[in-house]
């Protein structure tokens, strides 16, 4: 996988720098499935963003709303621990939008909450047939 997502990196980060919010309407499922699968690209996706210019599209894009604000908040996201001006703008973002800045849970990961729950209750094994359905609904889902 990395040898096939390395040539991307640094254009991916070009794109990840504009200024305008439009520039970042589709690329949330990109960003959740590359954190996934590659964690280390994402990582070095993020090393090569122009600051100046991120800081400008991402508060666009959190104001917006939408598919750009799913991908800004999930770009702020991966980079609120880091210690460097990435991590200092994510954090800026955070403070100046503490709600758009923060993903929400996906279907999957609703679900996965909503069976994690029931498992953890005291009546565990009546809840059995509950969490064949939600794995029967998710696989329609997904």
């Amino acid at each position: 996988m990395e040898g096939l997502l390395s040539p991307s990196e640094i254009p991916t980060g070009a794109v990840l720098s504009q200024q305008h919010h439009s520039w970042y309407k589709e690329a949330d499922k990109y960003i959740e499935v590359l954190a996934e699968a590659s964690p280390q690209s994402l990582q070095r996706i993020l090393d090569s963003i122009d600051i100046k210019g991120a800081e400008i599209g991402w508060a666009n894009a959190l104001s917006h709303g939408g598919g750009p604000k799913r991908t800004v908040a999930l770009l702020v996201e991966s980079c609120i621990d880091r210690e460097d001006k990435l991590g200092e703008l994510a954090k800026r973002l955070r403070r100046r939008f503490p709600k758009s800045s923060i993903p929400r849970k996906g279907k999957k990961e609703q679900l996965h909450q909503k069976t994690h729950n029931k498992a953890n209750s005291a009546d565990a094994k009546s809840r059995a047939a509950d969490y064949e359905g939600y794995a029967t609904k998710a696989t329609k889902i997904i």
